[in-house]
């Protein structure tokens, strides 16, 4: 994770937490005094219920939106005001789960047979015409989750971006990145590299946002 990171700072109202097989990113709404506050305890929260689902459930939509409206009307009723995106990746043993509300950005690239990287699916934006948010959790505006499960059959590697950061690259400029980056050096290292350079991307194409991103590699299961 790379959490408000970059040298252009804004309110620092984005939050990422990791919960054992869980990691979770919330965009705190810039307009809400309290939302950094509340995007801490959101994704703090979310990741420690989300990995509490049991396997056993077949509801899995259904579960994780009890828990989401859970969150999101204690916002409305305690947090005077806080709102904010949500991101999350859960990585199970076989599968991974994506679950996102809002505008934030979730990305999943697969290595393909020619051993580079492409994208293979990402998660819808909650944006109306002008771009901005529908939904977030906090307000009344919330109505729903953006939910995928994906296979483990190939090498994934899932971004998670606030806005700040995912509105000013696009999957060109991950792609490049990825493939840049190499086979030389450790999984660690190339992560990192890769948070760095879509947060220097950004900042040097004008955001003055709040700029976080979470990345996972995760190894294929044949």
């Amino acid at each position: 994770m790379n959490i408000n990171g970059g040298t252009r700072k804004y309110e620092n109202f984005d939050a990422g937490y990791r919960f054992k097989n869980v990691m979770t990113l919330c965009d705190g709404a810039n307009s809400c005094k309290k939302s950094g506050i509340f995007a801490a305890n959101l994704s703090r929260r979310f990741s420690k219920n989300f990995h509490l689902i049991k396997v056993s459930e077949t509801d899995r939509v259904g579960a994780i939106r009890n828990i989401t409206t859970t969150l999101n009307n204690e916002g409305i009723d305690y947090s005077s005001g806080g709102a904010s995106t949500l991101v999350s990746l859960a990585v199970n043993e076989k599968d991974c789960e994506i679950v996102s509300v809002g505008d934030s950005y979730a990305q999943v690239y697969i290595r393909n047979n020619f051993q580079s990287w492409e994208l293979f699916t990402e998660m819808p934006r909650d944006v109306d015409s002008k771009g901005n948010p529908w939904q977030l959790i906090g307000t009344d505006l919330f109505e729903r989750v953006n939910y995928q499960i994906i296979d483990r059959k190939k090498d994934l590697l899932i971004l998670m971006m606030s806005d700040g950061v995912g509105n000013y690259i696009d999957e060109r400029d991950i792609i490049f990145e990825l493939n840049s980056i190499g086979e030389c050096i450790n999984a660690t290292i190339k992560l990192k590299t890769l948070l760095a350079s879509v947060i220097r991307l950004s900042e040097e194409r004008g955001s003055f946002d709040d700029k976080s991103a979470c990345v996972a590699l995760v190894e294929g299961k044949n």
